[in-house]
Formats: C-alpha cells, structure tokens, sequence
C-alpha cells in the first residue's frame, strides 16, 4: 500500500510540472517544440528512477550511496521540525546554526561535518538542506525529490539553452540535442545529487546575466542573478569563478567589438592566474595550487579505500585497506573493535598521511565514520605538488582524461559504457568541426566562453581526480558548453546535407 501511495504522489508532482512547462513563458523559445522540453523533463525522470533503482538495489551500502547519503542526513534535519521547529529553520537557511544544541542532530549525521578530512569547503549543506526542504511536502518519499530536483535541472539547463542559443539561433535545434541529450547530462544530473543544483545555479546565473545586459537591471532578473551566485558559491565555487571569468570577457568584447573576443579572453585568464600565483607567494597555505595538491591526496585515499573512524578525543583518522582484517564491526557497522593492533592516519584538516600517525591499541571500540571499498576504476594522473609548475605541466594529461576517459579497452560496466559513448559523441563532434570547420565562429564572444568555462571545468577535473567514476560525473557541468562550442565551430548545413544524403529520415528533424 506505501508503495502505491509513493507511486501516486510521484506520479502526481510528475503531472503538474508537465502542466506547468508549456505555460512557462521561459520555456518559449524559438522553434523548439514545448513538448520537446516536456520530453526531456519525463526523460530526466525516468534517468533518475534508474539511479534509485541502481543504489538501492545493486548498490545497496546507503552511506556510501550519494543518492541516499545526502537524502538520509535531510531526513535528519528534518526531523528538528518536530522536535524544535526554530532549529529546523536555523539549519535550513544556515542562521547561527552552530552552537552547541545543533550537535544532536549534526552527530546523528554523516555528511554534514566531512570529519574524515576535506581540503575545501564543505559543499554538501546545500543538497542536504534541499531535502530538508523538499521533505515538507514530499511526506518522505524518496522519488518526489527526484522529480522536484529534475524540475530545477530543467531550468537551469534551459538558462544555460537561453544563453549559448545567442551564437547561432540557426543552430538552436542542435543546441538543444548538446545541451539537454548527452548521455553523462542525462543520467548522473538526474538524481538528487548536487549536481542539478549546480545546472540551476548556472543556468539561472547566465540567464540573469543576459537578460541584464540586453535589457538593463530589473529586480526579477537581479533576483535570479543572486539565486544563481548563492547556489554556486554553495555548490561548486570553483565553476562559479571559471564562469565569472568568462562572463567579465564576455561583457568587455561587447563594448569593443572592433577588437577580436579571444584577445579578451586572453587577458582575462592571464590576469586570473597571475592572481593565483601572487595569492600563491603571499598566502601559501590558501594557494588554489596547495589545494587543488591536497584535494588529490584526498582522491587517491578513497579510491584506495579503507575506513574512517572517530576516537574518543574527536580525531578523525584513516585505517588503510590492508588493514581490513584486523578490524571487527559491531552494532550494524557503526562501530569497529581492532583485533590486534596497527598504525592509522590523521585526518583532520586533509593532512598528508606521513604528518600524523597514530597507533590503536586491540581491544579498543571506535565509531565509524565511513566505510569505503577499493575503487576499481583508479587511474595514474601526474602527482600535483604545491606550486604552479607541477599543474602546469599535468594540464595536457588531466585534459586529455577528463575528455576522453574511460578508452573503449578499459570499459567494463555500464556506467562505464555510458561515459565510452559519450566520449565516442565528444570524440565526432571534434572530427565534423574539423571535417566541416566554419571559423565565423571565432569573432563570437559566447564561443569563446563556451569553450573556456569547459577546459577549465575539464582540467581542473582532470587534474585532481584519479578515478574514472568521479571524473564521469565532475565533467558533466562543461558538456553542454563543450558541445556546443565544437557544434558553433561546424557547418552545420553541410552536416545535415550529409545525413540527408546518406539518412533520409533525419529530414523530420531539420
């Protein structure tokens, strides 16, 4: 019966974002039919009940399952409406939210406080304060969140549509395919996960950006600006400073058009990362580069791995995967007891392994605090080191992954086969632009910010991630611009003579 009542109340939150597209003004766009936008929404759908069934069924540990982790620490805060609805409000918009009477419900959490080590800010408040939130009217069903989150990536793909759509209204059709039908976009921005937030964030970031530049400041369009910075800075700061970038590029090329955009461009990220190398010198311990060295020492220990414990006195720590016999679990895998002794890591504050070890004793009890298994789809990248030569010259290998991992003899799942047919996408869009090049394209600002937001979003992927599974999903935000950068860059009438010529039924799309 709670099934039923599930399925009709998803089914029922379904319907009425249906109802609600094609009375959306801003999903007028164009020629694009409504009811292509309405087909991908059930498409997102459905993507997202196949990831519901996939961590629940397969993949069935729910603290390592991001869908679930994230949603079950929601239902935790949640819990506060009934018990003290002022701290559910308290922790929902993030107001004086960390005294100590909020410990009740952070400890109860495992993904709030990241203790088992992170080198940047905490990015998932915001994906567990949406299910906090969502869970007001969802009445506890998992596939409800879905549908709302879907319905915000909606949006935000269609901002990001809104705004690369200005490179070439005449191509809006094959934009659409490139922004909305990429395998990778398809499936992992479909679940509740942080990243159709982070579509939101930027596409309604863009689309406030263009609106305000073409038809000047209006409190709507200032609105949705705010909402877009407040979602990325929460989210994926990085992606808000790769677009910021290319925005302020963008703005200047309008003023100057007698100057070719790319010169613009040029200076902009010329000027940024001599920023980055003066923040470098003057504040070391705050260098993207220290971060980004650090932020890669954290990939490698989970991919490898092993289990993160909390002691008696509040330190985090890290017990390689080697030393899984020696552990025993208790109380539901919520705590462990050694079975002989061994040396463990200190992993407050993402600290190297070689600068804090500890040595348990056997006997002695210890909270879990995460549990992971080997990662099967470790790769080698080049070791980053905290200075700005050691990036540099890891760019080509981190790109050259980021765009084209896993290679077709390394596949050996579907998620795997999902990414090698994206690849295989990404990989014939690069062989028609070159086939059927159109270099108009260059004189157009919004290419060229298309294509940096993607490199950048594609190298820093490449740089810090060493796990095919993880880059799969962190290079999902830089496919829409990446294809339509390569789509902008190609004669796309002599392609569709092409696939006329050879498949004529391609001719109802065109």
């Amino acid at each position: 019966m709670e099934h039923l009542t599930g399925t009709a109340i998803t089914f029922g939150y379904l319907v009425m974002f249906l109802f609600l597209i094609p009375r959306m003004k801003f999903f007028r766009i164009g020629s694009i039919p409504i009811r292509w936008f309405q087909g991908v929404f059930v498409l997102k759908v459905l993507s997202g009940f196949l990831l519901y069934l996939v961590y629940t069924y397969y993949y069935k540990d729910r603290s390592t399952a991001d869908i679930w982790k994230y949603y079950d620490d929601g239902m935790v805060m949640f819990s506060a409406l009934h018990e003290n609805p002022l701290d559910y409000l308290k922790m929902l918009f993030g107001l004086a939210n960390d005294g100590g009477e909020f410990a009740a419900y952070y400890d109860r959490m495992n993904h709030w406080y990241r203790p088992y080590g992170s080198s940047i800010a905490n990015d998932t408040h915001t994906i567990i304060r949406f299910n906090a939130f969502v869970r007001l009217f969802s009445l506890g069903y998992y596939n409800v969140h879905s549908v709302v989150v879907n319905f915000l990536g909606l949006i935000g793909l269609t901002g990001i549509f809104h705004f690369i759509r200005q490179m070439a209204p005449a191509k809006e059709k094959w934009f659409f395919a490139a922004v909305f039908l990429m395998p990778g976009m398809m499936f992992w921005a479909s679940g509740v996960l942080k990243e159709p937030l982070l579509l939101f964030g930027l596409g309604m970031f863009l689309f406030g950006v263009m609106r305000i530049v073409k038809d000047g400041l209006s409190w709507s369009d200032a609105v949705l600006l705010v909402l877009g910075l407040m979602l990325l800075t929460t989210v994926k700061s990085y992606a808000l400073a790769a677009v910021a970038l290319g925005i302020l590029a963008w703005i200047l090329s309008r003023k100057w058009e007698t100057i070719q955009p790319f010169w613009f461009f040029f200076a902009v990220f010329g000027v940024g990362f001599v920023g980055v190398m003066l923040i470098h010198q003057l504040f070391p311990e705050k260098s993207l580069f220290t971060k980004m060295a650090q932020r890669q020492h954290e990939f490698y220990q989970l991919a490898q791995g092993g289990t993160y414990i909390l002691t008696e006195h509040g330190d985090s720590l890290y017990i390689n995967a080697a030393e899984y016999d020696k552990l025993e679990f208790v109380n539901d895998r919520k705590q462990l007891v050694l079975a002989e002794s061994l040396t463990a890591v200190y992993w407050s504050d993402a600290n190297k392994e070689t600068e804090g070890r500890f040595e348990l004793q056997p006997k002695t009890e210890y909270d879990v605090l995460l549990d992971y298994g080997r990662t099967g789809s470790t790769i080698d990248i080049p070791k980053l080191d905290s200075n700005a030569w050691s990036v540099i010259k890891a760019v080509p290998a981190a790109l050259m992954n980021a765009l084209f991992r896993p290679f077709p003899w390394n596949i050996r799942s579907p998620f795997m086969l999902l990414s090698g047919m994206e690849n295989m996408l990404i990989a014939l869009l690069l062989l028609a632009m070159l086939f059927w090049f159109d270099k108009a394209v260059f004189s157009d600002p919004i290419f060229w910010l298309a294509l940096s937001f993607a490199i950048s979003i594609l190298v820093l992927t490449g740089l810090v991630t060493p796990v095919v599974g993880a880059i799969v999903r962190y290079k999902v935000p830089a496919l829409p611009f990446l294809a339509c950068a390569l789509l902008a860059a190609t004669d796309t009438k002599a392609v569709e003579q092409f696939l006329l010529h050879r498949l004529p039924f391609f001719k109802r799309y065109f």
